[in-house]
């Protein structure tokens, strides 16, 4: 049996050093966006962090390239992570994280279905102490309710 050689086609294919990162030389930046997943690369260099968030409808998975960082779940529970470790985050948890090391961190990233609009940002760091579950449920809510109602975000201020 034979088969034929071909080359990918180059819009399919993108080296990891491409990526344009949100913040410029860090934050997260995707390699691909489809129809039913996501598939980026985050890059913390020292000391930086990334916003407090969460997804309401999207599962995301994280699996560390390079270095390791303090990952913060629900505002309550700190988790080291590092190169070869991947962590699933199911939709609804809260995740920040922070580079507290020397090097440079990146971690692969997917994050499916697909779904652009879905994350949803709550001020927070780790000085704040964590958030009760009662504010956490409520932030999950106002944004289940906007989803519902896109009016609703005009008329909650």
């Amino acid at each position: 049996m034979t088969f034929e050689t071909t080359a990918l086609p180059r819009s399919a294919v993108m080296h990891i050093g491409q990526v344009r990162h949100r913040n410029g030389e860090h934050g997260p930046g995707y390699l691909h966006r489809g129809d039913q997943m996501d598939v980026g690369v985050l890059r913390l260099r020292p000391g930086d962090s990334t916003v407090n968030h969460f997804h309401l409808r999207l599962d995301e998975i994280f699996l560390v390239l390079e270095g390791s960082a303090a990952m913060w779940l629900g505002t309550r529970q700190r988790v080291e992570i590092e190169v070869g470790e991947s962590y699933f985050s199911p939709a609804g948890e809260y995740h920040y994280f922070r580079n507290e090391g020397t090097g440079l961190f990146r971690a692969l990233f997917v994050k499916s279905p697909f779904d652009p609009s879905d994350t949803n940002e709550v001020p927070w760091s780790p000085e704040d102490g964590p958030l009760s579950e009662a504010q956490l449920q409520a932030h999950r809510s106002r944004v289940a309710w906007e989803r519902e109602d896109p009016a609703a975000d005009r008329a909650v201020s």
